[in-house]
């Protein structure tokens, strides 16, 4: 292939595709030449490796009990993780061939916090491999620094080598621009350090931990999007606009969306993995594409900044959700509401937050809304097969309707603080409805009960 850049200089190359098959080609005919004389054993080297891979070593690890995991100290609000853990054996990955020649990945690692798992794979930088991609071997890391004059990166996608760690620096401004492939069985980490880099999709594939960190103003735009695939995913959007494009989409093994950065975030991010999923949004304006939480076993969505989270945030509209938390905190968050589908629900609103619907789906098991001054502005909704609990304890909370629905538990209402909740109607088929007006001018517009056992205000007249 022939690559010019005006008249200054021209650079003729193979594809490394090319090159490998050539390798290939050249020992498959050595191998039957030695082969016929008796001297190779039962062995296969995988596309284009000059020696053997070993076969890829069983790690014990003990250190995993039932659950694998704990919960993330410091974080935001509550976190919601269920599920079965990691299995006590983990499968370390070999081989450094092409994609698809290397041992699984296990199904499985230890969970360390959203969006890192323990890499105990064996691991190691095939000097070869690595300088095809432009970059340098450093111990079990292929380093490519990515410039404006860099075929890999610019002109043509960059595939990590798989077997090693990779680490991509994208240090000049406008590079890289075309697809980045991550390594199996080690970790990436790609640094968008300049304006206007990373302005292509990331594909995370089989790497174990994936790491992208935005952090010049402007980068991770245009056609920026990220599949987490198998890998646990961690996106930082540091700077303002930062992060806008396709959509992020978390891995199987959980991942960490932090939009720190004003108006970052501005792109659909799909909350999903076996372990926990969450999404940070302290800037303002930040995340202002959809967001939804499915096929995960927890997952949590911070709405920290002012106007963030501005359209419909959902839990279980792609798929099953087991936990779903979603905290609206800041003015003008969550403005177009929270529906939330998934087995168990913990919504909270506070300052202005939430002026959309706030509503527990039908078939949720568990539910809690909690709002706080001002927030809540339209309908609360509550529909559950067990517990559904409601508490508009901030002054002008729920200042709307408040339905209260429990097909096989109880339902309980408290509007503590002052003109909070308008009317409140409670059904609980088979349990108990509890209503608490105790906030001056609260339930102005009276309460309706249909269950087995009324207790509290459940029968107020309009005032």
């Amino acid at each position: 292939m022939e690559i010019s850049a005006g008249s200054r200089y021209r650079v003729t190359m193979s594809h490394p595709r090319q090159r490998s098959i050539q390798a290939f080609l050249l020992f498959s005919a050595m191998s039957w030449l030695a082969a016929s004389c008796g001297f190779l054993e039962d062995v296969f080297i995988a596309d284009g490796d000059e020696e053997p891979a070993p076969a890829p070593p069983v790690v014990e690890d003990d250190a995993r009990g039932p659950t694998g995991r704990t919960a993330n100290p410091g974080m935001g609000g509550s976190a919601m993780v269920g599920g079965a853990g990691a299995s006590s054996t983990l499968a370390g990955g070999g081989g450094m061939g092409g994609a698809g020649i290397g041992a699984e990945p296990p199904a499985d690692y230890v969970f360390v916090s959203p969006g890192k798992v323990l890499n105990d794979n064996p691991l190691a930088c095939d000097d070869t491999a690595c300088r095809e991609q432009g970059g340098r071997c450093d111990e079990d890391t292929c380093v490519i620094d990515c410039d404006i004059e860099s075929v890999n990166c610019i002109l043509e996608e960059l595939e990590c080598p798989d077997g090693a760690n990779c680490l991509v620096n994208c240090i000049d401004e406008d590079s890289c621009t075309n697809l980045i492939r991550c390594p199996s069985n080690g970790d990436c980490t790609i640094n968008c350090d300049e304006l206007g880099t990373c302005t292509a999709p990331v594909e995370c594939g089989d790497s174990v931990n994936c790491e992208i960190n935005c952090q010049a103003e402007e980068s991770c735009v245009d056609g920026f999007s990220v599949l987490g695939q198998s890998a646990a995913l961690s996106v930082n959007c540091n700077d303002d606009f930062t992060c806008t494009g396709g959509a992020i989409t978390c891995g199987d093994q959980g991942c960490l969306v932090s939009c720190l950065g004003e108006d970052s975030c501005a792109m659909d991010v799909n909350l999903q993995g076996r372990q926990l999923a969450q999404l940070d949004c302290n800037g303002n304006q930040s995340c202002s594409g959809t967001v939804d939480c499915s096929f995960d076993e927890g997952c949590q969505v911070n709405c920290r900044g002012v106007d963030s989270c501005n359209n419909p945030i959902t839990c279980g509209t792609a798929g099953p959700a087991s936990s779903c938390a979603v905290n609206c905190g800041a003015l003008g968050s969550c403005a177009f509401g929270i529906d939330c589908d998934a087995t168990r629900c913990e919504l909270s609103c506070d300052n202005g937050g939430c002026q959309g619907n706030v509503a527990c789906s039908d078939g949720v098991s568990e539910c809690q809304i909690n709002c706080d001054d001002d927030s809540c502005g339209d309908d609360v909704t509550c529909s559950a097969t067990d517990s559904c609990n409601i508490i508009c304890d901030g002054n002008n909370s729920c200042p709307v309707n408040v339905e209260c629905d429990s097909e096989a538990g109880d339902c309980t209402v408290v509007c503590s603080g002052d003109n909070a909740c308008s009317s409140v109607e409670c059904s609980a088929q088979s349990g108990t409805c509890d209503i608490d007006c105790v906030g001056d001018g609260a339930c102005l517009n009276g309460t309706e009960c249909l269950a087995e056992d009324e207790v509290g205000d459940c029968s107020l007249d309009p005032q």
